[in-house]
């Protein structure tokens, strides 16, 4: 054994190949009986990106994600894929065209075999668009039908990152810039209208549509410049990240209405203050159906305490009369692309209406990760982000405003998500234990808090 050599954890995938135009099914002959082949693909990746990408290397196919099925009685998934040619398969990996009655019942559960049926024969499979034979072609022919004015074609090239019924990701190469083709359903449909929304109220700080199609609820984009901020990344990316979100945000002061009709969450300060006693009392029962300690169990005087803490905050921010602005409630390296003259932002799923800070606190909670013992970096990165706002407030605000940020943002972290406040998922174990951990952050960044305030009233 080589202990030098790290395999990374790998999930095996059943594949059913289909193919484009016979709609037969490429099967491996093992001893003169046909089955589906398998793939493994690093556990925790984006499972569309792996499997594509691991059949093309494996097989030298080219294919597209039609769906996955997954059954309880087999431990295995199957995903189903369409093969983008009907003839490039190696014929020496024994691989083998069939019908899918021809498959043994051992590969399929009988309700596998029957969506398979469907999507084989052309039926209406599930509700979403791409649960079927020919997608990717139509998705072709519709964003060519959008480049012929622009002079651009596709090259045939294209990288698919995530894919289900209803979700798409896929990067185009073009004979110009690449394109972002993205489509979303639920819980994330609301994606959809504030992509367009920001396009239209932000250019150049999100990115450049091209497109748009309902129907899929689904929009093609030009490819942005630029890095993501990371570990590595000089200060000066980071700031530049943090103060273009500034600007976006003190620009975005008088469009809360717009925005909030476009979708993006209320958490506002009024909104998070109505919702402080409900999910305290929420956390109070989950907190008693704890049955190990640690994680410490915090008790029902410490959840008031927290109740009358949070209801503070809200009120101590709210007095600073920052405005309300676009926020973002996961906003994270991931969301900022940086280049030399521009900065975008990128995946708005989680896009809110609230305090401005908010949004600053959880990039600031990457950034100390990255950067855990350099105070004065930190610091830098701050003044960086709070500069624009010395236009909307006075300076002792936004620093007043700074300390009670770190408190509410949990907070509006836990609420965002209705997960919470549904009868039934709250009482799911790793549900119910992420709430818990959050209400004990709060409980620690209560306690900063009044810390800080202590001297303050003396």
């Amino acid at each position: 054994m080589n202990c030098g050599t790290l395999i990374a954890p790998q999930e095996m995938y059943r594949l059913a190949l289909v193919l484009p135009h016979s709609r037969r099914l490429l099967v491996i002959t093992d001893d003169g009986t046909p089955c589906l082949p398998k793939i493994g693909i690093p556990v925790q990746s984006r499972v569309g990106e792996q499997l594509t990408r691991a059949i093309e290397g494996t097989w030298k196919m080219r294919s597209a994600v039609v769906d996955y099925l997954a059954d309880k009685s087999i431990p295995i998934p199957l995903a189903v894929l369409e093969l983008l040619a009907e003839d490039e398969y190696p014929s020496g990996n024994n691989f083998h065209s069939i019908g899918v009655h021809a498959l043994p019942e051992t590969d399929l559960t009988r309700d596998e075999r029957i969506i398979l049926e469907r999507i084989l024969s052309g039926d209406e499979v599930g509700p979403g668009p791409f649960c079927r034979l020919g997608w990717i072609n139509d998705v072709m022919a519709w964003i060519e039908s959008n480049l012929s004015s622009r002079g651009w074609k596709l090259t045939g090239q294209f990288r698919q990152l995530n894919a289900d019924s209803f979700f798409s990701l896929i990067r185009f190469e073009t004979t110009g810039p690449a394109l972002w083709f993205k489509a979303v359903g639920e819980p994330n449909l609301c994606e959809f209208p504030i992509s367009i929304a920001l396009a239209r109220l932000f250019p150049g700080s999100v990115p450049t549509l091209v497109a748009t199609q309902s129907s899929w609820n689904a929009w093609l984009a030009i490819e942005s410049e630029g890095i993501h901020p990371d570990h590595s990344s000089e200060l000066e990316v980071w700031t530049s990240g943090v103060t273009s979100l500034a600007a976006m945000q003190v620009a975005s002061a008088g469009k809360t209405e717009e925005l909030l009709g476009a979708g993006c969450k209320n958490l506002r300060l009024n909104a998070l203050l109505d919702l402080i006693d409900p999910f305290v009392e929420l956390v109070e029962v989950l907190m008693k159906q704890q049955s190990k300690v640690p994680p410490v169990k915090l008790g029902t005087q410490e959840l008031r305490d927290l109740s009358t803490e949070l209801k503070a905050a809200c009120i101590g921010l709210g007095e600073l009369d920052l405005p309300d602005t676009l926020g973002h409630v996961d906003f994270n390296p991931g969301n900022i692309l940086v280049s030399a003259d521009s900065c975008v932002f990128l995946d708005w799923a989680e896009a809110c209406v609230s305090h401005p800070f908010l949004t600053f606190e959880y990039l600031l909670e990457h950034f100390r990760r990255s950067h855990p013992d350099d105070l004065f970096l930190q610091s830098q990165l701050i003044s960086a982000y709070c500069e624009p706002w010395t236009s909307c407030s006075s300076p002792e605000k936004i620093l007043k405003a700074l300390k009670f940020t770190p408190l509410v943002a949990v907070f509006a972290y836990a609420v965002a998500n209705r997960t919470w406040c549904d009868s039934i998922r709250p009482q799911q174990p790793k549900i119910a234990g992420f709430l818990r951990s959050l209400a004990r952050r709060m409980c620690r960044e209560a306690v900063l808090l009044e810390q800080w305030r202590e001297p303050c009233l003396s």
